[in-house]
């Protein structure tokens, strides 16, 4: 964990002069220590960042704008402040994973347009919205979508809104925690999705089920197939996370 205090400045100093060498960068930091790793970095090619605000009030730290990676290519964030810059480096990323960042995640992801792999780990409508209809993310490469809920909370409010903004005619691989889908017609509501970003998805998974609609509706979800190739169906929050390991294999997943 990066902070400011003395001991770690003189570790900063020990081992910034040596970004040039750096392929992968997994760090727990805060906005004074995150500031510090924007700079030539030649060889990088995935970073993990965790945020800490304890030692700035509320202010999460910044994300660099790792303008001088030219290999950059996957990202994974919590509790980052993803900011309003615009940066062309984003532009060549084919992987991210963010976990509760703030409200700039849409303009963020709207400069994200070579992603392959997506997943969002979030409990606010903070995070994602969709009032604005002009926000709407096109990704045209994108082949795997993960929707997570990022805390274990029980709230199961409609969260219907998050699919709406995605427009992703290349998807193949949707996991999405059942919190968001409706309950009613959620077979109608992937099926739209579908329609609305011409895709045709060839696995899907459902997580935290039965939290959502009850242990004996699984037989009804069989019409789901007239939807996605195939549809798997798990009760609670399993780990599932292959799909994260082939995009961001670097990802130590601390928390």
């Amino acid at each position: 964990m990066l902070t400011n205090s003395r001991k770690t400045v003189g570790l900063l100093n020990a081992f910034l002069p040596y970004r040039a060498r750096w392929e992968y960068l997994s760090l727990d930091v805060n906005a004074a220590s995150c500031a510090l790793f924007d700079g030539p970095m030649p060889m990088l090619k995935g970073v993990e960042l965790v945020g800490w605000d304890h030692d700035e009030a509320t202010l999460y730290p910044s994300l660099p704008s790792f303008s001088e990676a030219p290999l950059l290519r996957s990202m994974s964030l919590w509790d980052i402040d993803l900011g309003t810059m615009t940066s062309p480096t984003w532009n060549q990323l084919t992987a991210v994973h963010l976990t509760e960042t703030n409200a700039q995640c849409i303009p963020f992801l709207q400069q994200t347009p070579n992603l392959h792999y997506l997943c969002l780990s979030f409990d606010s409508r903070a995070m994602i919205s969709t009032t604005d209809q002009t926000q709407a993310v096109h990704l045209p490469y994108l082949e795997t979508l993960v929707l997570k809920n990022a805390t274990r909370s029980r709230r199961m409010d409609d969260d219907d809104w998050t699919l709406e903004i995605f427009v992703v005619p290349n998807l193949r691989r949707l996991q999405i925690d059942a919190r968001f889908l409706r309950t009613m017609d959620a077979v109608p509501q992937i099926g739209s999705f579908c329609e609305h970003s011409r895709c045709r998805i060839a696995e899907m998974r459902v997580m935290n089920f039965e939290r959502r609609f009850g242990f004996d509706a699984t037989g009804e979800w069989q019409v789901m197939q007239d939807v996605v190739e195939r549809c798997e169906i798990f009760k609670d929050d399993e780990d599932n996370d292959e799909w994260e390991a082939e995009a961001i294999p670097f990802g130590t997943r601390m928390y």
